[in-house]
């Protein structure tokens, strides 16, 4: 009777020739899986730049903000005036009245500042997470009307005004929202807020808004009082 030894060392070799085959294919799919990944992500990244230095090209600077707001010479706390042609003859004034805007800090270590019940109240009606996020918020990516936080709409009405709603003016939005809250902080961002912001009838800031509305400063305003009944 024949050896079977041949016979099963020449089907153990075809067994391992089988499999070295096998494990060569799937070792070469898995190198031409992550060639294509490097080059579909490689690709991703290139267009990630050029999209990234489209969106930020020409960005306005946030170094605008201190210079339209703070004390004592911001530009926007001096009246809107509307003069003719000669820039001689005053045609209409957009404010309350003709005195420059005060500006008051929120810091109660002022004589004069910002009532905090009054910031509190700011936050809870327009941004409630004021405290939590970078100064942006993903939503309303793709409403252009919609400014979630409160640099969102400070960006939005100081720094990109003129420019036509689109996504990509959104985005320009929340990166310089979170630029101001990164580089000025969370205080400041509320106190130009509350300094510039539109309060209804031309009034611009807190304290125009409370001498129209109140007929007194911002910070001489208090909480209403409750009356109990007695029976």
């Amino acid at each position: 009777m024949p050896s079977t030894l041949p016979i099963l060392r020449t089907r153990r070799e075809r067994r391992l020739a089988r499999q070295k085959r096998n494990e060569n294919r799937s070792r070469g799919a898995i190198l031409s899986v992550g060639l294509l990944l490097s080059i579909v992500l490689g690709v991703g990244i290139i267009l990630g730049a050029f999209a990234y230095a489209d969106v930020t090209r020409d960005l306005p600077s946030t170094n605008i903000l201190p210079r339209l707001l703070n004390p004592p010479d911001g530009l926007l706390l001096q009246p809107t005036r509307i003069y003719d042609r000669t820039g001689l003859q005053l045609l209409a004034t957009f404010a309350p009245n003709e005195s420059p805007r005060r500006y008051i800090p929120i810091n109660e270590q002022n004589a004069q500042h910002i009532p905090p019940y009054l910031v509190n109240a700011i936050i809870a009606a327009a941004d409630p997470q004021f405290q939590r996020h970078s100064g942006y918020s993903i939503e309303g990516l793709n409403n252009s009307d919609l400014h979630p936080t409160l640099a969102q709409k400070l960006v939005s009405g100081l720094l990109l005004y003129g420019e036509p709603p689109s996504i990509s003016r959104a985005i320009r939005e929340r990166l310089l929202a979170s630029q101001i809250t990164a580089q000025y902080g969370r205080t400041q961002v509320m106190e130009w807020y509350l300094n510039s912001a539109n309060f209804g009838n031309y009034a611009y800031g807190v304290d125009a808004a409370a001498h129209l509305y109140f007929g007194r400063p911002v910070d001489e305003l208090t909480l209403p009082r409750r009356q109990c009944l007695r029976r």
